[in-house]
Formats: structure tokens, sequence, C-alpha cells
């Protein structure tokens, strides 16, 4: 009856321990589905707080342009701007400046046609002036050329009136002799 009964313990113990063992594999299943639930949760967050800095980062952006904007309102009104400044004003303003930028723009752009004509016109008679430089260094060249002939020619009749003076004056020497002796 002793055993029975350590045995009927025995199997209660067993039965609690899988019982035990059942919910706690419940429970560990529903952490993991927690878990699982909770990294979703993080990513979702991640992106909510990513979005949120670029929202924030845009807000910033906005705010920036929309100083810049009153600023550049306020000096095309020359610091007359206020509350009831239109925006019939402001297009007005806006037209008058465009017109002159056009203007502007224009005459710029008769400025460059005007520097380019010239630089033209500058390569034009560069080129000319490498044309005649051509020839005069052609022309000095020949005059260099005919120089080294003429005096070449003036060395020869150099020697040659060198050698006619000599033979004169032998003709000389001889004339006085034969004068001499006779």
């Amino acid at each position: 009856e002793a055993l029975v009964k350590q045995r009927d313990n025995m199997s209660e113990i067993i039965e609690n321990n899988e019982h035990e063992i059942k919910e706690l594999k419940k429970i560990n299943k529903e952490n993991e589905e927690i878990g699982a639930k909770h990294q979703e949760l993080q990513k979702e967050y991640s992106k909510v707080k990513e979005r949120v800095e670029t929202l924030t980062r845009e807000r910033e952006r906005y705010n920036a342009t929309v100083k810049a904007l009153k600023v550049d309102l306020q000096a095309l009104h020359l610091g007359n701007i206020g509350a009831e400044t239109s925006l019939q004003e402001h297009m007005r303003v806006l037209n008058e400046k465009w017109d002159e930028h056009l203007t502007i723009k224009s005459d710029l752009q008769k400025s460059t046609r005007a520097l380019e004509e010239a630089r033209k016109d500058r390569e034009h008679i560069a080129k000319q002036h490498n044309a005649k430089l051509e020839e005069l260094q052609q022309d000095m060249d020949d005059a260099r050329s005919t120089i080294s002939k003429l005096e070449r020619a003036k060395m020869e009749l150099e020697d040659k009136v060198v050698g006619y003076e000599v033979a004169d004056s032998k003709k000389k020497r001889i004339h006085e002799e034969m004068e001499h002796n006779m």
C-alpha cells in the first residue's frame, strides 16, 4: 500500500511536472511572439523616429526659407513692408526687378557680341601682322644674303685692287728702272 501511495504521488508529481512543462512551453511561445512583436515595434519606432527627424529638418529648412523670403521682400521694398503690403505689390516690384534684369541681360549680350567681334578683329589683325612679319623676315634674310655676297665681292675686288696696285707699283718701278738705265 505504501508503494501504491508512493507510485500515485510520483504519478501526480509527473503529471504536475508535465502540466508545468506545457504551461512553460506556452509561456515561452507567448514570450517569443511578444519578442517578435517587440522587434516589429522597434523597427516601426525607428522608421517613425527617422520620419520625425526628417520632418523636423524640413520644417527648419522651411522656416529658414520663409525668413530669407521675408528679408528678400524687405529688400525689394527697401524696408517698407508691412502686413498691409499686398501680393500684387510684391508682384509689381518683382516684375520691375525682372525687367531691370532683362535690360541688364540684353546689355550684357550686346557687350558679349562686341567683345567677340573685337576678338575676331584682333585675330585677323594678328594674322596680318604675322604675315607681314614673315615677309619682313624673308626680306631681311634676303638682304643678309645679299650683304654677305656683296661683302665677298668687295673682298674679291679689294684683293684685285691690291693686286693691281702691286702690279702698278711693279710697273712704276720697272718704268723708273728703265728710265734710270736709259
